[in-house]
């Protein structure tokens, strides 16, 4: 409609759409996104980072944008995000290594490790939440 308005046409009422927009899993592209050259290959964005490698399942890098973001002062030249698979071993040998500096997620099973390391433990509460819905009018409920 304008530079800041979009028209949504929809079959049925959608109260979730906003959420579900802006729900980080959300996949919103620019309209001159194609489906054959894929994300990978033609990004688009303003973010503080430009992708400048993507291997799937190993690894991806990503440089400071310097013109063309919308946001402050950026404290990084690049970030590399590596793929070291689903067991927490190779994480911890990663530190070791001095390969990684930072990971997202520890296993409550090496939660103790990084201690041994001299590695600064972080926590965050999140909002996950699991949800379970019952008849609590029906038998054994």
């Amino acid at each position: 409609m304008d530079d800041y308005t979009v028209r949504l046409n929809l079959l049925v009422p959608g109260i979730t759409l906003i959420a579900g927009m802006a729900d980080y899993p959300a996949l919103i592209v620019h309209s001159s996104y194609s489906p054959q050259i894929g994300l990978k290959d033609s990004p688009i964005g303003t973010g503080t980072f430009v992708q400048e490698t993507y291997e799937v399942a190993t690894r991806a890098t990503y440089s400071c944008r310097k013109e063309g973001w919308w946001g402050g002062e950026v404290n990084l030249d690049g970030v590399e995000f590596i793929d070291y698979g689903t067991d927490p071993s190779a994480i911890v040998s990663g530190f070791e290594a001095g390969e990684i500096h930072v990971n997202d997620e520890t296993t409550s099973e090496f939660v103790e490790i990084p201690d041994a390391l001299d590695i600064v433990r972080k926590e965050k509460g999140t909002a996950n939440t699991i949800v379970a819905r019952m008849r609590a009018v029906s038998p054994p409920f």
